[in-house]
């Protein structure tokens, strides 16, 4: 697991703006990012409930996913995480390939834009619009390590 959490670092170091986890658990992948991320706040999206708190999953605002991704296309410099889990299904709106596309141009060519997006879900969607931005980042199941 110590070389799944040195390349997730790594990804997340070199600004990879949008990190498609592929993997069934969440408990898993919530304290590998934990461990990646560090003491940053993280703020995660999920469809029941819109945004909810990271670490209680008690929900915090009700936002559908494009007011959710509208309020972080502009930020202030200071390094961002976002999660959305499950939204694999929105992998086929336009206007939310939009402000992905939006948010991970802004990561890679503006200096003072700094948003990491992990897309995480057991299905794997990767939009032609979307795809030389996002790095698919598998997590090996316990025992396959």
């Amino acid at each position: 697991m110590y070389d799944t959490l040195q390349r997730l670092c790594a990804y997340v170091d070199a600004l990879r703006p949008l990190i498609y986890i592929h993997h069934v658990d969440a408990h898993a992948v919530d304290a590998l990012l934990k461990q990646a991320i560090g003491d940053a706040e993280i703020y995660e999206y999920q469809d029941a409930d819109g945004w909810v708190d990271f670490e209680t999953k008690v929900p915090k605002m009700r936002y559908d996913l494009k007011a959710f991704l509208a309020a972080f296309d502009h930020q202030d410099g200071k390094p961002t995480f976002l999660v959305l889990n499950d939204a694999h299904h929105h992998l086929r709106d336009p206007e939310i390939l939009a402000r992905l596309k939006s948010i991970a141009l802004k990561t890679l060519y503006h200096e003072h834009f700094q948003v990491t997006i992990f897309l995480v879900s057991s299905t794997l969607i990767v939009p032609n619009e979307i795809e030389k931005f996002i790095t698919v980042f598998d997590i090996p199941l316990p025992g396959l390590a």
